[in-house]
């Protein structure tokens, strides 16, 4: 298996994990917050609404190549948008931002 496939089951995984684990820690209003987001993000996956880990990296690797370092899936009220950190061969850590939905690139800080 190459190194770029390992990379991406590796974020795919993190990322399952990320929206698939909760702390039972804080208010029981946080707890149904953080239900109804994981809801959210696992039925707009489930609909082909937001697009997968993999189709996401492969859009990120030409604008900002590097080392991946970290992927969050940011729930805004009526949007998403995957944030990537990428540490690049400079060695500077930037960040690029993708709508989750469409793929666009939304913002990118070098």
């Amino acid at each position: 298996m190459t190194r770029c496939n390992t990379m991406k089951k590796s974020l795919t995984l993190v990322l399952a994990l990320m929206l698939a684990v909760t702390t039972g820690a804080g208010a029981p209003a946080a707890a149904l917050d953080r239900d109804s987001d994981q809801e959210r993000v696992r039925r707009a996956f489930e609909n082909g609404e937001i697009l997968p880990i993999t189709d996401i990296l492969a859009i990120v690797a030409p604008r900002l190549p590097g080392e991946v370092l970290k992927v969050e899936l940011d729930l805004r009220r009526y949007d998403m948008y995957y944030e990537v950190e990428v540490l690049t061969p400079t060695g500077r850590v930037s960040e690029i931002i993708i709508d989750a939905r469409t793929g666009a690139v939304v913002e990118v800080d070098y």
